[in-house]
This record gives structure tokens, sequence and C-alpha cells, in this order.
């Protein structure tokens, strides 16, 4: 059974009454999911040693096998024939491996 809000809010309290009793809660969002707004997955350089993938929504199970092979790809090789090949865009951004 799914907790709610309320619910785990209460629990938190209760494993940690200082800490909980005194915060304060700045905002609530809901149905919010982590896709970017052409709802594919992203792949980008920010920058010679981090590469940042995003956007697999709530199929990342499914598909980030399939995205690991192109992160390997990049990493490897510097460009990915998957990716290529699935019209992937991978991004760069300043500093980023050519």
């Amino acid at each position: 059974m799914p907790l709610s809000f309320l619910d785990t809010t209460r629990l938190k309290y209760l494993l940690q009454e200082r800490g909980f009793g005194e915060a304060r809660i700045i905002d609530l969002v809901a149905q919010c999911r982590p896709a970017l707004p052409d709802n594919q997955p992203g792949v980008r350089w920010l920058g010679a040693r981090t590469l940042q993938v995003n956007g697999l929504y709530r199929h990342g199970y499914l598909i980030s096998p399939a995205l690991h092979d192109v992160v390997l790809e990049l990493l490897a090789q510097g460009t990915s024939a998957l990716a290529a090949r699935w019209h992937l865009p991978i991004g760069q951004t300043q500093g980023a491996p050519a």
C-alpha cells in the first residue's frame, strides 16, 4: 500500500524528532517526471571527464541498458554508432571533448 506524503513525514518525524520537527516544507510538486521537453533521453558532455544522462522518464529501467552501451561507446571511442542509429543527439558544453 503506498504511503501518502503525510504518512512518510510522520514516520520521518518519529525516526528523527529533532531534525524533522524543526524542518520547513518549502515546496511540494506532484506529477513531476524526469523527462526532457522532447520526451527523449538526453546524453551530453559537461566537461572533459563528465557525461550526463537524463530524461529516462518512467521507462528508464527498460532503456537504461541501451543507454549504458551508448555511454560505454562514448567513453571508449568519443562517438557512438548506436546513438547515431537511434537518432540520439549527443550534446556538448564548453570544455567537453570534441
